[in-house]
């Protein structure tokens, strides 16, 4: 499991624009300003425990598993607009060293 053991931070794991709209879509009673400002410093175990009084086991497991794929295939604190860039730089870099040689 890509999440640290529960153990990432919720202003690392909300870089992740797939990991955010995951938790917005899933926790909209969450999705307050002042909620996110102040859960970007705890452990995603803490929000959690906060949450299970509120919210059905189920639903955690079922985002735990959402959350944990998409770091999987994205990456922590990677956006999918900077891994574009990323791609982008790289195919113009080959391309450019292709035109060196002539």
């Amino acid at each position: 499991m890509n999440l640290k053991n529960n153990q990432i931070k919720m202003g690392e794991l909300l870089k992740n624009q797939e990991a955010k709209i995951i938790i917005q879509s899933e926790f909209p009673e969450f999705n307050k300003p002042m909620f996110i400002a102040l859960s970007r410093g705890m452990t995603l175990e803490k929000v959690l425990n906060l949450a299970r009084g509120k919210v059905a086991g189920e639903r955690i497991d079922r985002v735990l598993v959402a959350l944990d794929r998409a770091i999987e295939q994205h990456g922590v604190g990677k956006s999918v607009k900077s891994r574009v860039r990323q791609d982008r730089r790289k195919k113009h870099l080959s391309r450019s060293r292709r035109y060196e040689g002539i």
